[in-house]
This record gives structure tokens, C-alpha cells and sequence, in this order.
């Protein structure tokens, strides 16, 4: 099998192993790389790099993105519908249950 990426920017961002690579639109550019490249990698055009380390989020920053699924009054409101037994949509328990995944750093 032969490992094949796209990369953006100096990033690999896709990777396709096969054995042959199919057909693809233009706009798709793969190239071969060696086996054990990873996703994000850096490339300079001769030299693969690691994969860079962001910054470890803080609890505030999961607090933003849970509040950015659902605000905290509407998960207050979800939380009493649920004790009660209440029917709720499922797109709406899926949001809610999403939100405290994030929070919880899952």
C-alpha cells in the first residue's frame, strides 16, 4: 500500500493510503509520502516535521464553547424537563448532551 496526502500550506491536512490512487478532480493534489505520516505534520517541501503542540485549553475556554452550543439558561430548562420526565426533540437532548462533553473535557 502507498501512503498519499494533500497538503495545504505546509500542513498535511488529508491522507489516503491505497494502492493506486483513483481518479480524483484536479483541485484534489496528492502526493506520495513515506509510510507513518501522520495528519498535521508539517512539510516544507523536503523535510517532514512533527505535528505542533498547541496550547492546552483552559476550563474557560470549554466554558465558551459549551455556552456556544446552548446558552446555560437553556440547559438549566433542559436539565429541568428531563427530572420531570418531559419529551424533548432530540436535536435539543443531543446539543445538551454535547455541551456537557465539552465541559467535562471529554
Amino acid at each position: 500500500m502507498t501512503t498519499f496526502a494533500i497538503i495545504e500550506d505546509g500542513v498535511i491536512t488529508q491522507l489516503l493510503v491505497r494502492d493506486v490512487l483513483p481518479p480524483m478532480h484536479p483541485d484534489l493534489a496528492y502526493v506520495e509520502v513515506p509510510d507513518g505520516t501522520q495528519r498535521y505534520q508539517t512539510f516544507d517541501g523536503n523535510t517532514f516535521g512533527s505535528i505542533p503542540v498547541g496550547p492546552a485549553e483552559t476550563f474557560e475556554d470549554r466554558m465558551v464553547t459549551s455556552d456556544a452550543i446552548m446558552s446555560r439558561d437553556t440547559e438549566t430548562l433542559i436539565d429541568l424537563a428531563i427530572a420531570r420526565g418531559d419529551s424533548l426533540p432530540q436535536g435539543m437532548l443531543d446539543r445538551h448532551a454535547a455541551k456537557k462533553l465539552v465541559r467535562s473535557n471529554g
